[in-house]
């Protein structure tokens, strides 16, 4: 799942001064959430903000967070995927796509698209998403993933020597070793990946 660049973006702003409110009255932080990968918290806070008209933000609750609903709209999803609800972020991914006239942006999404059919098991469709998406480590994995569901051996050859040696691509060929019954090979990976991670 391509992390959504607004994800850098959340700690960026400057807070909000909150040193004359209730502590009870303060909002989390976005980022907070993030980085503790609390997933339910960051969409609670994401879809509270889209919620609250930005004039009338500061009159309900004196918000610590400076993330605007374009940003948030785009947060949500990635946040679902994570959270496993795969249906809620395809749809909010459509949607992005269906407004979205940067094609750079757009290819991004569409890899994202491509993981959400991939883990409903939607692997045709996958494949379709995954041609539209740009192409980078995670496009190469997932075509890698999908040669395997849908039992194309020639592709799957062809892929794993694009596979660069980073961790992402090398658990992906450990998970593929493993889902073929080739234990062996499987184990020797992860055992290179432990001593290499440290």
């Amino acid at each position: 799942m391509q992390p959504a660049a607004d994800v850098k973006q959340v700690g960026s702003g400057e807070a909000t001064s909150t040193s004359s409110m209730n502590p009870a009255m303060r909002l989390p932080k976005l980022e907070d959430f993030l980085k503790k990968r609390d997933f339910i918290g960051a969409v609670t806070l994401l879809e509270f903000l889209k919620s609250v008209p930005p004039d009338h933000r500061h009159q309900t609750v004196e918000s610590t967070t400076t993330t605007s609903p374009v940003i948030a709209s785009r947060l949500i999803p990635y946040c679902s995927f994570h959270l496993g609800d795969y249906q809620r972020a395809l749809m909010d991914y459509l949607t992005q796509l269906s407004g979205n006239s940067d094609e750079d942006s757009a290819r991004t999404t569409w890899l994202n698209v491509a993981c959400c059919y991939f883990f409903m098991g939607m692997y045709t469709e996958a494949q379709g998403a995954v041609q539209k998406g740009k192409p980078c480590d995670l496009h190469t994995r997932l075509l890698f993933h999908l040669a395997h569901k849908l039992n194309d051996d020639d592709k799957l050859l062809e892929l794993h020597e694009k596979l660069d040696d980073n961790l992402e691509n090398q658990l992906s060929l450990a998970s593929v070793h493993y889902l073929r019954g080739d234990f062996q090979n499987s184990i020797d990976i992860y055992k290179r990946v432990l001593i290499t991670n440290r």
